[in-house]
């Protein structure tokens, strides 16, 4: 009989911790999803007698999930609280990802969460996140096709790196986040890696699936948006039009400081706008390779359901009854 931990838990970088946690493990769940800084670990155990030591704040934990005989690294994460809780006697572990929350990286840098003033003008993306990298002590790696877009200006005032990076993934329309300790930018729904490999899909069979809903809603057909920009030679506010007039015209809420970030927002608000065609959620026998960005085959169901998707987030969850996969996607 197999009684191999279907995890592996590493404490501050060396010392494994997997047996003892399996003694006490009721449940580990992973959360996956960049786009919305919630990457995060919860740790629920049996806090019987003789009472765990409680994790100190901010410990490390590497965390592994098995994925038949491979250990697939789920990343690295920040004690951030503790809650001890009863009866049953139990300690639930919340932890954050470490990439984007750490004050100091392992390396020689400052860390993503260091305030910054700076600025940058006609430049790159590339260029931008390699600079934010080098300063961090983060090692980047970036799509040519990001590296390629153009950042007319781009100020960074009393602003963490961390939150810098996630606005530019929203404004640019990237997806950007840390794999195996690396900082990686690709564009949304991009086939391919950073690297310029293409990237595996993973095909789902019915039979894996334990529950699903798909939603297909009516909604307008936008070719276009409009986005205001306030224009300080006129005192005034601006309109930039991006796409076409064919169709229903998205006004943007917001009104941005210049024309350049305008007219990203605009670009980046249509794409998004243009795949919202479809979102589904499914849940399925766990498979922790299934990450924020990962491309699916569905095959089995109906055919609202059947074909490609991309996953928007990924909740994995281990406990008494094995590994479960949660995942919210939208069409491909």
């Amino acid at each position: 009989m197999d009684i191999t931990p279907g995890f592996r838990v590493i404490v501050d970088g060396s010392e494994d911790a997997t047996s003892r946690v399996a003694d006490r493990l009721l449940s580990l769940k992973v959360t996956d999803e960049p786009r919305k800084g919630s990457d995060a670990l919860e740790l629920v155990l049996d806090d019987r007698a003789p009472h765990i030591e409680r994790p100190r704040k901010n410990a490390e934990l590497d965390v592994s999930l098995r994925w038949q005989s491979t250990l697939v690294d789920m990343g690295r994460f920040l004690v951030d609280e503790v809650e001890i809780e009863g009866p049953p006697d139990q300690m639930v572990i919340r932890a954050r990802a470490a990439n984007l929350t750490a004050d100091k990286s392992r390396s020689s840098g400052a860390g993503l969460k260091t305030m910054r003033t700076r600025s940058w003008h006609a430049s790159t993306l590339g260029q931008v996140l390699t600079d934010i990298g080098a300063d961090a002590g983060v090692v980047v790696e970036v799509a040519p096709e990001v590296a390629a877009l153009t950042v007319p200006h781009l100020d960074q005032l009393r602003e963490s790196d961390a939150n810098l990076i996630k606005r530019l993934a929203t404004n640019y329309d990237c997806q950007v986040a840390f794999r195996g300790g690396v900082l990686m930018a690709v564009l949304e729904h991009s086939e391919t890696s950073a690297s310029g490999k293409p990237l595996p899909v993973i095909t789902i069979p019915r039979s894996v699936a334990r529950s699903w809903s798909v939603r297909r809603p009516e909604r307008k057909n936008y070719t276009g948006v409009a986005v205001e920009w306030y224009d300080p030679s006129t005192a005034t506010g601006q309109t930039l039009f991006e796409g076409s007039s064919s169709g229903a015209v998205y006004k943007h809420r917001h009104q941005y400081a210049d024309a350049n970030d305008a007219a990203r927002a605009a670009k980046s608000t249509l794409a998004r706008l243009q795949r919202a065609t479809g979102e589904a959620e499914l849940s399925i026998v766990g498979d922790p390779r299934i990450l924020s960005g990962t491309h699916l085959n569905l095959v089995g169901f109906r055919d609202e359901l059947n074909g490609r998707w991309v996953v928007k987030r990924a909740h994995h969850d281990y406990g008494g009854s094995g590994l479960t996969s949660s995942l919210k996607m939208e069409l491909a």
